[in-house]
């Protein structure tokens, strides 16, 4: 695939703020993401726990909830896919009924 047309970091900031999101669409634009981690996806619900800080990439199967969890809190993303900026030990649970794909992008 040739690609013809980079962004600016100016450009995606109109786009997001959040640095890690520059961080996944940057990654995206360079070429074949070789430090991603295939995470292996267990029973539904299933809960990601970050051992470091990056982004985790849900992406297909039949996904019904991302929850955010930090501590002891807990939100409902209100997504189904997609990149998600993590820090070290925040989780994410999973609710599925078809298995999804999941990455994870270190920073």
């Amino acid at each position: 695939m040739r690609r013809t047309r980079r962004l600016s970091r100016d450009q995606i900031a109109t786009i997001t703020t959040d640095p890690q999101a520059i961080k996944f669409i940057e990654s995206l634009q360079t070429g074949p993401l070789e430090d991603a981690d295939v995470v292996t996806v267990g029973v539904s619900p299933y809960t990601y726990l970050a051992e470091r800080d990056g982004t985790l990439v849900v992406q297909g199967g039949t996904v019904s909830q991302i929850a955010y969890v930090r501590n002891t809190g807990s939100i409902n993303l209100g997504i189904t896919a997609g990149p998600i900026p993590l820090l070290m030990a925040d989780a994410i649970t999973i609710t599925y009924t078809v298995l999804p794909t999941v990455s994870f992008l270190p920073s």
